[in-house]
């Protein structure tokens, strides 16, 4: 059977309202059904479900299509997984895998089903002493299950006595090390506190074993690299995390295993961590499956700041929206968390945006003006180079000119000398295909820049468009920032103005008409009133797209 002959049974069986009403409560509204979003954790309900074309739109998250694609959000899966779940759901075959195809799912299963083996038995092991250390360390009963905590003794074949004694099975896994002096194998984890790595579906793929004794080597010993570990793009916590992430629409990334444990204890069931290796790309990528919020929450230590600032940078060249958490200096989150509680809810509470982090800690000790410039040239500029969207770095350059007291300029200047790439600030209108979601916040802070700096020379014909908008929307305050993107021959305000405003009026409209067509019936649509009203808009939508094709 080829693919697309699943997909369309799949489509023809499948209800859309069953499967979303399992993640959200909706109530029928007309035609249609309506809820809130299982995206964010928002108020008002703005998430549609059509139940004849099958398919679901979330105004909040600006999030819409059929089951696959709400599936694949909700689940942070792949189309490929979607399309599994729901053909076992509705007794669906799929095409028949490869020779190869099987040969490798059948090995994964059998490693995911070692691993778990190896896991439990870790568990089970936990004796008196060991419950002690991790009571010392502040966890209660119901962590060290629901993460499946365990301990790995320091005895030769305790594996080989409770899991397998496949020996092979136990080396591609990486819990059996080969010795170089052809001297047998030993376990790679002995005497040595077990963190087992669960993925969102539950499957185990790895460990991190922490040293409980004095001098032991190395303090943090990871799983190796396998078909199953790859530790650039594993979170430490997500399998209990993943839920709360998508409903509070952020995720809180710590450094270690007891951090994240604490948090979750604590009530901050939001809470991952690495764990052992760096943040990467491919770590974000799989945040963004659930939110684009990530809330840093370091140690306070030199290497805790450290690593914030490369976290950052690395966030932000994805695209992230970014806040941190200022703990004590000295002080690790599972050590406050366990001393006090409230420190901690106190602190991410006043979670400070970038520039006021990075002033406050890099900043407020030094003593004159040219030590903080000689830092932010450092430390703070290699940041906003990760910057991709131009508005969103010169806000974070217009921000740190207030910070320290100096004309906007000239850190715009001191920028471009620095770094030569980035000499010239583009222009809104040459990089618009770098922005992403969500833009209209972006495009009405741009719109009420370029209003204060071309004060009332907006073209005439664009004017009924300007007004429009301010109907829908209340445009933010201007900023200094504005003069930035102006300050070349490149720039042309009236260009971009035109652009811009073009591009926020056609997303509102869509909005307009959108919402529309979700919350009226075809016997409303038809009454006058409605009938008026979609009219104007829908005009008012073709005149702003026709405007835009016409630009040079």
């Amino acid at each position: 059977m080829e693919k697309i002959s699943v997909v369309s049974q799949i489509k023809e069986r499948a209800d859309i309202v069953e499967i979303i009403s399992q993640y959200t409560s909706l109530i029928r509204a007309g035609k249609h059904y309506k809820g809130k979003s299982p995206f964010t954790n928002e108020k008002t309900a703005s998430f549609f479900v059509d139940p004849v074309k099958q398919v679901y739109y979330c105004f909040s998250s600006q999030n819409g299509g059929d089951v696959f694609r709400f599936l694949q959000t909700i689940e942070g899966i792949t189309f490929r997984d979607a399309l599994v779940k729901l053909a076992d759901k509705y007794g669906i075959a799929i095409t028949e895998p490869t020779e190869k195809d099987k040969l490798y799912n059948q090995k994964k299963l059998e490693h995911i089903k070692i691993l778990t083996d190896c896991a439990q038995a870790y568990h089970k092991f936990l004796d008196p002493e060991i419950l002690e250390y991790l009571s010392r360390r502040g966890l209660k009963k119901e962590i060290i299950d629901n993460f499946c905590i365990g301990y790995a003794p320091n005895t030769k074949e305790f594996l080989e006595q409770k899991v397998t004694k496949n020996k092979k099975i136990l080396i591609e896994t990486g819990m059996l090390v080969m010795r170089d002096d052809t001297m047998g194998m030993y376990s790679r984890f002995r005497d040595r506190v077990m963190f087992p790595f669960i993925q969102v579906d539950g499957s185990i793929v790895g460990f991190t074993g922490r040293a409980i004794r004095a001098g032991q080597e190395p303090k943090y010993l990871n799983s190796p690299e396998t078909m199953l570990f790859k530790k650039s793009n594993l979170l430490y916590g997500i399998h209990l995390a993943q839920q709360a992430i998508r409903k509070s629409d952020y995720v809180i990334l710590m450094e270690g295993q007891f951090d994240v444990l604490m948090a979750h204890q604590s009530g901050y069931a939001m809470t991952v961590c690495t764990s052992g290796t760096a943040l990467t790309k491919e770590h974000i990528k799989e945040l963004k499956k659930m939110t684009n919020r990530i809330v840093f929450c370091f140690d306070g230590d030199n290497a805790g700041l450290r690593a914030v600032v490369r976290g950052i940078s690395i966030a932000l060249e994805e695209q992230c929206t970014i806040k941190i958490i200022t703990l004590p200096e000295g002080k690790d989150p599972a050590d406050i968390l366990l001393a006090d509680e409230n420190i901690f809810s106190n602190a991410l509470k006043e979670k400070k945006e970038i520039v006021d982090w990075f002033g406050s800690v890099f900043l407020s000790k030094l003593k004159t003006k040219n030590e903080q410039m000689n830092v932010v040239q450092k430390v703070f500029f290699p940041i906003c180079t990760s910057v991709k969207d131009p508005l969103t770095r010169a806000g974070y350059l217009s921000d740190m000119a207030k910070f320290l007291e100096i004309p906007v300029k000239d850190i715009q200047e001191s920028f471009n000398i620095h770094f030569k790439n980035f000499s010239t600030m583009p222009t809104i209108a040459s990089n618009i295909a770098t922005y992403t979601p969500p833009m209209k916040e972006k495009y009405a802070q741009a719109l009420s820049d370029m209003l204060l700096y071309i004060e009332d020379t907006v073209p005439e014909d664009l004017q009924k468009h300007l007004l429009s908008v301010q109907k829908i929307i209340t445009l933010p305050m201007a900023t200094e920032s504005a003069s930035l993107r102006y300050s070349t021959e490149e720039g042309d305000p009236h260009k971009d103005f035109r652009y811009i405003l073009l591009q926020l009026a056609i997303m509102l409209y869509r909005e307009q008409l959108q919402i529309l067509l979700n919350t009226t019936s075809e016997a409303t649509l038809h009454s006058e009133e409605v009938k008026k009203e979609y009219t104007v808009i829908k005009e008012l939508l073709t005149h702003a797209q026709n405007k835009l094709r016409l630009l040079p």
